[in-house]
Formats: C-alpha cells, sequence, structure tokens
C-alpha cells in the first residue's frame, strides 16, 4: 500500500517571511544593478578619477581623456554687451585712422571647441552645445557689422582631424595644433601691401612639458597618472638674417599667446613674415594696454595688431574703465593740460585755471624714464569735494596709463592728484584725450 504524505500546512507568517526574502531578492538585485550605474566615475573615468567637481579648480572629465573646467569652459552665454562690441568697433575704427588694421580673434569656450569630446556629462550641468554655437556666431555677426576684420576661430578649430584637439586635454590653453590652425585663418585676413616675403620656416625643438595649475588640481582627485600638458614648441629660422617684422603685433592671453604654445612663430610662417611682437597678459585687454601704451607715437603703431580674446572673457565686469583706456590709447588724440607739482603728502597735484568738464574723455598720465604699476587719481572739484579711481597694472607696467573722466561732476573737475607706485623719477605730465 502506498501511503500519501500529507502536505504540512504553511504557516500565515512564514508565507510573509518568504514573500518578503523573494522582494529582498529582487531588490537586492536592482540595487546592484543600480549602483554600478549609478556610480560611473570611477568605473568608467579613464583615470579613476572622482569628486572632480569639488577640485580647486572645479571640473568634469569628458572623453578621451578630455578635462573641462565648469566655469568657464561650460559656458554658454558669453556674448558680448552691445556697448563692449561698440568699444570694440571704436578701437578698430581709431586704429585704422593711425594706419594700423585690427584684426580681432574671439576664442571659443573649449567646451564649445570640443563638444563632440564632452560626452553625457555635459547633460548634467545643462551645456547645449548648439545654443553655445549660435551664440557665438551671433557675436561674431554683431562685432562684423561695427566693420571690424574678426576671424570664426570655431571653424578652424573644426578643421582639425580626430585625434587632434585644439585644447590640451589636461589644460585650459589652446594647443599648438589648434593655435597653428588658427594662425592660418589669422594669416588669410591679414592684408600685407606690397611686401616681399622673408622666406622665414619653422624650426622645431625638443617636446616640453609645460607647468599645469588644472592638471595639479585634477591629480589630486584621479588615482592613475593623468597625461602631461606637453608642447612641441618651434622657432623661426631666419637664414638670410632679414629684419624681425615689428608691423605685425599678437596680443592675448596665456589661453593662446603663451611663448611656448607658438602661436607667433606659426603666424610668422603662415604670413612669411617673422612677427616679432607677442604680447602676453592675464588677461586679452591688459595684453592689448600693455602694446598702445608703450609705442612711441603712431609711427611706432604696428601695421597690423592681431587682437586674440577668449569668448568668455569680460572686461567690462567691473565697469568700463579698461576698454575705455583701450579707446582713449587709440585714438591718442590729446592736448597737454597742466605740468603736475609734488606735494609733502608725495603725491602729485595737477591744477586747473578753471574747472573743466571732461566727459567722453580719458585722463592720460605719463611718467617719463619710469613705469606705472599702480596709481590712485583722486579728483577734487571747486566745491571741495573728492573721488578717487584706482589703476593696477595686471599685465607688463610701461610708463603710461588712460583713466575714464566720466561719471564725475557736472561742474567739472578743478584738481587732481595722483599718487604713484614705484615712485616716479620726475613729475607726471597729464593730458586729456578723448575716448
Amino acid at each position: 500500500m502506498i501511503v500519501k504524505r500529507k502536505k504540512q500546512a504553511v504557516p500565515t507568517t512564514s508565507r510573509f517571511a518568504s514573500r518578503w526574502r523573494s522582494l529582498g531578492r529582487c531588490a537586492g538585485a536592482m540595487l546592484l544593478a543600480i549602483s554600478s550605474l549609478a556610480t560611473p566615475a570611477a568605473a568608467q573615468s579613464l583615470y579613476s578619477c572622482s569628486g572632480l567637481e569639488n577640485a580647486q579648480i572645479p571640473s568634469v572629465e569628458g572623453t578621451d581623456g578630455m578635462f573641462f573646467r565648469i566655469v568657464p569652459d561650460l559656458q554658454m552665454n558669453t556674448r558680448f554687451s552691445d556697448q563692449m562690441i561698440r568699444h570694440i568697433g571704436r578701437i578698430s575704427s581709431a586704429l585704422s585712422q593711425r594706419g594700423s588694421a585690427l584684426v580681432f580673434v574671439p576664442i571659443p569656450t573649449k567646451a564649445l571647441a570640443e563638444s563632440d569630446l564632452l560626452g553625457p556629462v555635459g547633460t548634467m550641468y545643462g551645456y547645449d552645445a548648439r545654443l553655445a554655437k549660435a551664440l557665438y556666431l551671433d557675436t561674431l555677426s554683431r562685432i562684423r557689422a561695427e566693420g571690424v576684420t574678426t576671424i570664426n576661430a570655431l571653424d578652424a578649430s573644426n578643421s582639425l582631424y580626430n585625434p587632434q584637439t585644439s585644447f590640451f586635454g589636461t589644460d585650459p590653453r589652446m594647443s599648438p595644433t589648434g593655435l597653428r590652425a588658427l594662425a592660418n585663418a589669422v594669416a588669410a585676413k591679414v592684408k600685407l601691401d606690397g611686401e616681399a616675403a622673408q622666406a622665414v620656416s619653422l624650426v622645431p625643438s625638443e617636446p616640453l612639458a609645460l607647468a599645469s595649475p588644472l592638471r595639479f588640481s585634477l591629480q589630486l582627485l584621479c588615482q592613475v597618472e593623468l597625461p602631461e600638458v606637453t608642447a612641441q614648441t618651434f622657432s623661426i629660422s631666419n637664414p638670410n638674417k632679414l629684419p624681425i617684422d615689428t608691423s605685425i603685433a599678437v596680443v592675448g592671453s596665456t589661453i593662446t599667446n603663451d611663448p611656448a604654445l607658438g602661436f607667433a612663430a606659426f603666424l610668422s610662417d603662415a604670413l612669411q613674415r617673422h612677427v616679432g611682437r607677442n604680447h602676453v597678459a592675464e588677461s586679452a585687454t591688459d595684453a592689448l594696454a600693455e602694446l598702445l601704451t608703450s609705442i612711441d607715437g603712431s609711427s611706432d603703431l604696428p601695421k597690423t595688431i592681431v587682437w586674440m580674446m577668449p569668448i568668455w572673457e569680460n572686461p567690462m565686469v567691473f565697469g568700463d574703465q579698461p576698454v575705455r583706456e583701450l579707446t582713449a590709447a587709440s585714438t591718442d588724440n590729446c592736448r597737454h593740460m597742466a605740468n603736475s607739482t609734488a606735494s609733502p603728502s608725495n603725491a602729485y597735484q595737477t591744477a586747473f585755471d578753471s574747472a573743466l568738464s571732461f566727459e567722453n574723455e580719458s585722463l592720460k598720465i605719463e611718467v617719463p624714464n619710469s613705469t606705472i604699476s599702480q596709481a590712485a587719481i583722486t579728483f577734487t572739484n571747486s566745491q571741495g569735494q573728492h573721488r578717487t579711481r584706482n589703476v593696477i597694472r595686471r599685465g607688463n607696467a610701461t610708463n603710461t596709463i588712460f583713466v575714464p573722466l566720466s561719471g564725475l561732476w557736472p561742474q567739472g573737475v578743478s584738481q587732481v592728484s595722483l599718487e604713484i607706485s614705484p615712485t616716479p623719477e620726475s613729475p607726471p605730465q597729464v593730458s586729456v584725450c578723448k575716448g
């Protein structure tokens, strides 16, 4: 006889426990899958980087070893204000009247130039490459509408073939490859009337590892060593011992004009002229100010000035003084007002015969045989009221500064007091200039 074993009834609590265990196993599997998707920083980073947004220079990692600063590389709305564009037009027009042609080169952000290497991380910060490009091109068209010769640096960047990039992967500066393409684009716009070529050529030297604060900041949060910022440097051969052409000047910030990056050499090769002036400063505005305040009249003014400005640089963020200085220095239409005399307080005083109003003009201060790194200019009206403006040279100091005279008093200024560092050897010369 076959005896069938009777199934035992499962207690209610056991049934619930079994169900919870099943749900727990499913939930565990789901959490494991989610965690593998939610922590891609270390898993997907080529260099095992994490927490880059908290770096000393907050950044994100794109693809193929390309890193981007959150600010300004991921900025989209980098349009110049209408006032800034008008100033660029005035600078170009004033230089043209003095026989110098301005070539303006707005440099795109790294994310715009290398948008194909940004990867999905860009969407986390709301970056839209199409919108950024539209705003960049809009700025170009508005500057060109002012009659300024303007280079589309984005087109030059897009002309490169992969895996060439126009920016370094772990540094904010443009790469020599990108700068060489940009030099060719600039050379196509520069007019050299009736001048014979100098038959110059590029001479390569050993690759040079460049110091990079950004790479250092990133490396602290990456387990694998990041690629060094290495540039192939070049010099210009001059077998016929021809004179250096000082009629062409290149001005800009370290993003493009670091001498180790070779833009001046690339432009020399493209133009077949030994470009002899390369002014570099913390900002493109400072670099142009250095050039314009160091020349000796129109005879020393370069025939062509290539002004390279990062599109994210905003010279007017703290007021119009920087671009007003460039406008006045470009015009250099000045009238001498009065001689300065030393005062017991180690300042220089300039008194005017009558109160003068200088709206839309700038004060020009020159110190012969000296330089001005810093100056405090105190204006006084006929009622004894005072206002002080400060100038700090972030680039190489020259012997001349320009200070806008607008925004003072309707009744004008009767006296100016100057405190200059370093202390000049002789009293400053004071003039008033258009612009």
